[in-house]
């Protein structure tokens, strides 16, 4: 499966999609076909915490969920400040439990 076939999916460049691929490589090891493969990626993508102890996708789901955490505003709370000169800050502060 190749990287284009990831975005498709809908599995984040960088590490996500390294943890995907590397998710391909053992589950082809177990001779799973490409077909099902691709079916079980778009599932881990729609439904990460369903996945998160599968012996073969696990890692991935793991990987994306903690993408979609950092960059779903779960982990960071945003100010935007407007500046005495007219221009904005953004700030990104760690989210109080």
């Amino acid at each position: 499966m190749k990287s284009r076939d990831m975005e498709k999916l809908g599995v984040p460049k960088g590490p996500v999609r390294k943890a995907a691929i590397q998710a391909v490589t053992r589950a082809r090891a177990v001779e799973r076909s490409k077909e099902l493969i691709a079916g079980d990626i778009r599932a881990v993508v729609e439904n990460t915490e369903a996945w998160l102890k599968d012996p073969v996708y696990g890692d991935f789901a793991l990987m994306l969920k903690n993408h979609q955490s950092l960059y779903s505003g779960d982990f960071f709370r945003a100010t935007l400040h407007h500046g005495s000169s007219g221009g904005m800050t953004l700030t990104r502060q760690p989210k109080s439990s």
